[in-house]
């Protein structure tokens, strides 16, 4: 059993910076989720490096995040992401939209 305390991160807004990406391309907020590139958003700063300490201070760090039901390639796009930014949370990806569900 773990006893590491688990603590859920959200992506967008938290540690990827969602509204700099919409404002920068000037999407009008009815397209917002089928026009993303969520493989493209900048990292906020101080995310990737916060996300990090969380895991050396001894917490069991889990990435959860939504993806738009219509936007299928932002499953992926979210995955690839995690790869490039936080590989070393590749395999700590929750894609759902129950976040409510998830207890740490």
């Amino acid at each position: 059993m773990n006893d590491k305390k688990v603590i859920f991160v959200d992506m967008d807004g938290v540690i990827v910076d969602f509204m700099g990406y919409v404002e920068s391309h000037g999407l009008p907020i009815e397209d917002v989720d089928k026009k993303v590139d969520f493989a493209k958003l900048e990292p906020i700063i101080g995310a990737i490096e916060s996300t990090r300490k969380l895991i050396t201070l001894g917490y069991d760090v889990f990435i959860a995040t939504t993806a738009p039901w219509d936007n299928i390639k932002a499953f992926s796009d979210k995955r690839r992401w995690i790869g490039e930014h936080l590989p070393e949370m590749r395999k700590k990806l929750i894609i759902t939209h129950r976040k409510d569900m998830l207890i740490g």
